[in-house]
């Protein structure tokens, strides 16, 4: 019993240190325009912005029916950076990034709800 509690501690604390790892890089995209150094910490998928911004975004509770736009600014807010001080390649990497996560989010409750209907149906005929 205390090995698994102690495996469990040990995933939070490793899942918490990427989760405050992937903020920090997109912290310091969002205020530079690049990921510099930060980059070299990242595992290759994540050194795109937009995907950054997606597996950032994972670390939140997104409701899948939030709008983009909201999504954005809960964004802009964690990562305590001005809307306005975003260059133009970070903000249009934020949008692209906060975009895919949305409709990832909406397809997978759109699955969830598909296979929810499936099993009422094939309970009221099965």
């Amino acid at each position: 019993m205390e090995t698994a509690w102690l495996d469990a501690i040990a995933r939070w604390r490793e899942k918490k240190a990427t989760d405050e790892r992937n903020l920090a890089a997109l912290r310091l995209y969002a205020e530079m325009g690049r990921l510099g150094d930060a980059a070299d910490e990242l595992p290759p998928p994540l050194r795109e912005p937009s995907a950054l911004v997606n597996a950032t975004l994972f670390q939140f509770e997104v409701p899948p029916d939030m709008e983009a736009e909201t999504v954005l600014l809960e964004l802009v807010q964690e990562l305590d950076v001005e809307r306005d001080d975003l260059s133009e390649e970070a903000a249009a990497a934020l949008n692209w990034g906060v975009a895919l996560h949305v409709a990832h989010r909406q397809a997978e409750r759109a699955a969830q709800l598909h296979e929810a209907l499936h099993d009422l149906v094939r309970r009221d005929h099965g």
